[in-house]
């Protein structure tokens, strides 16, 4: 869930030409959850990604989390869809 209303509270991809940087926000405290990056190649079979973490800021309300999906071979794949998800 978007927390405020501005664009910046939306994820954002980039593909920096040997991997997926993804940025996504996430209220403070989560609850208990579980949050991890999924990766597919056809949106019907998703697999836990690798991920390597860039960095993480909060301000007290939101947490900030930018992590890298390293590419296969370093390039960029015809399709390649990345997403967050939240477990108990």
């Amino acid at each position: 869930r978007a927390t405020g209303g501005s664009a910046d509270a939306l994820p954002s991809i980039a593909f920096d030409g040997t991997s997926l940087e993804l940025t996504y926000r996430l209220r403070d405290p989560a609850l208990d959850l579980e949050f991890s990056v999924e990766e597919s190649g056809d949106l019907n079979n998703w697999s836990d990604a690798t991920v390597e973490l860039v960095g993480s800021a909060s301000d007290g309300e939101t947490t900030t989390m930018t992590v890298r999906v390293p590419v296969a071979g370093g390039a960029a794949p015809l399709r390649r869809f990345v997403r967050v998800t939240a477990n108990p």
